[in-house]
């Protein structure tokens, strides 16, 4: 009989791992470890429960054993459960208040009205503006603030900055830090579309650090995925037939 148990308390170790491993992952793969937690207790449970009482009655020990093993596999599938849902809010809490932060920061919505200036929504960075990424400071030192020239230049100096705040967004992400469900719902139609606009510049960057906006080029990849998914969606729940 104790090769039910070992084998038993083994899977049930197993399934914590994932979470242990990625504490606070996306909400299926949260109710696939519970589904998995739970199924491993409930199979030790009837293993053990068989061999247990196909033994002499008089025979305590394995079900006291049982009974231990039992009670802290489902303590720890609860702390488990717990620890990810705390640290789930914890960083939705992080992201609103991120989010606020953007939307009140005076340097942020500065930088978003200088490039839109040059580059309003409708209008992309084309290659023959990357001069003015390639001689920024010749054109810095000539070019007065309410020259052509000197608006670019301040442009760029925006455009570099949002894109490497999306970048640090995408970090976050990718690393479990960040909520991505409130970002794609707040975020993803602008930073996508800033993508998109700045592709010539972000190439233009990575040509000489093949590393700079990596992150954020996964995350764009996904949300066009998650955006024509959506879409596709929207329109069958619109169809007539559906």
């Amino acid at each position: 009989y104790p090769y039910y148990w070992f084998l038993a308390f083994l899977f049930a170790n197993l399934s914590f791992i994932p979470a242990l491993y990625k504490m606070g992952s996306s909400k299926k793969a949260f109710r696939l470890q519970i589904w998995y937690g739970v199924t491993a207790i409930l199979i030790y449970a009837i293993f053990s429960s068989y061999i247990v009482f196909s033994l002499p009655h008089e025979n305590t020990g394995p079900f006291l054993v049982q009974i231990a093993i039992f009670s802290a596999a489902s303590a720890a599938l609860g702390w488990v459960i717990h620890v990810q849902l705390s640290n789930r809010s914890h960083r939705k809490s992080h992201t609103l208040n991120l989010l606020m932060q953007s939307r009140i920061s005076t340097e942020y919505q500065n930088h978003i009205r200088c490039i839109v200036k040059c580059f309003p929504p409708s209008v992309y960075i084309k290659k023959k503006d990357l001069k003015y990424v390639k001689h920024e400071y010749k054109y810095r030192l000539e070019a007065g603030k309410d020259t052509e020239d000197g608006r670019m230049v301040d442009a760029f100096a925006a455009v570099r900055y949002i894109l490497n705040y999306f970048e640090f967004l995408a970090i976050g992400i990718i690393k479990d830090d960040l909520d991505e469900d409130l970002l794609y719902q707040s975020l993803s139609l602008i930073i996508v579309g800033m993508h998109e606009r700045c592709e010539i510049y972000i190439k233009n960057r990575q040509a000489l650090d093949p590393e700079t906006f990596v992150n954020l080029d996964h995350l764009v990849d996904h949300w066009k995925k998650r955006l024509l998914d959506d879409k596709a969606k929207l329109v069958c729940s619109t169809c007539p037939n559906s």
